[in-house]
């Protein structure tokens, strides 16, 4: 493992944040789903990663995941039906 690589996560929230809380997070990306928000970050670190939850927190956000993901590894739609 690189540790200087940064590491993906994916953190679930309630509710749809506007594109205004991308540059809060940094490089964030946002997704809604169903009344929720994927919120995808590359973090160097864990203490990164916990400053961004802390962030959700002082917003009074619900988390509902967090996933660390594999880097270059194709990840599976999850929250959508697929039949």
């Amino acid at each position: 493992m690189n540790v200087d690589a940064p590491t993906r996560y994916e953190i679930v929230v309630c509710g749809e944040l506007g594109e205004s809380f991308s540059s809060t997070f940094g490089e964030a990306s946002l997704e809604h789903r169903d009344g929720t928000t994927l919120v995808t970050v590359d973090v160097i670190d864990q203490a990164q990663l916990h400053g961004i939850i802390n962030r959700l927190r002082d917003y009074s956000l619900t988390i509902e995941s967090v996933t660390h993901v594999a880097q270059g590894e194709p990840q599976p739609e999850r929250g959508r039906d697929t039949e």
